[in-house]
């Protein structure tokens, strides 16, 4: 037979055992909603899942210069609107995408994928940069005729997130984005089941009561 001690003790092994096992059960992760560039476009169609401002606004599915990467199926090269001109002023293109965390444990969230620039670019998150970028500079660093994977494991917010590719087209001329094979997964934050919040607090309500009566 329990002592009161005992039950204490036997109330706190309930309250654990719901916290490492009701607390946890459930929180598979989930996939973010990600797009490669030009995904289920026409070359010549904008592409309304990125958002592109920058000296020319709006993205455009592209073809792609021989020089360039090819785009895998399912995808296509993105650049400015009428941007094609050399004559186009110098600056920054940005290329944002959002996605949304509500609910979710961001300490979980990660991005990985490919990605080629024409121009230098660089990978920011909610306005931070990650710290992975491309170069442009010379013959062997050609950001367009490769691919480079990338993978964001920080950086993330509950709510509304941006992932953001900013692209430099250098003196003039255009820039252009492919990313391919985009994708990411989170786990959602997990709420205990009524039986478990039960247990959770018949477990606080014992350990309460023994602390007033000792």
């Amino acid at each position: 037979m329990f002592t009161w001690s005992g039950r204490v003790r036997a109330q706190a092994a309930i309250v654990l055992a719901a916290v490492v096992f009701g607390w946890s059960a459930g929180a598979d992760a989930l996939p973010i909603g990600l797009f490669d560039t030009g995904a289920g476009v026409n070359v010549g169609d904008a592409d309304l899942n990125y958002t592109l401002t920058g000296p020319v606004s709006g993205a455009l599915a592209l073809a792609g210069a021989s020089a360039w990467v090819a785009a895998p199926a399912g995808s296509h090269w993105i650049g400015p609107a009428g941007g094609d001109s050399s004559s186009r002023p110098a600056g920054t293109d940005s290329y944002a995408i959002e996605f949304d965390l509500s609910a979710m444990d961001v300490s979980t969230a990660a991005i990985t994928g490919n990605w080629a620039s024409k121009g230098g670019g660089e990978i920011f998150l909610n306005g931070v940069s990650t710290g992975i970028t491309r170069s442009n500079v010379g013959p062997f660093f050609h950001s367009f005729k490769s691919f480079k994977n990338f993978s964001i494991h920080s950086g993330f917010v509950e709510g509304t997130n941006v992932l953001e590719f900013r692209i430099n087209n250098g003196s003039s001329g255009k820039t252009g984005l492919l990313v391919s094979g985009l994708a990411g997964s989170v786990d959602p934050l997990v709420v205990p089941e009524p039986g478990v919040a039960l247990l959770l607090g018949s477990g606080l309500l014992g350990l309460a009561l023994h602390r007033r009566s000792s």
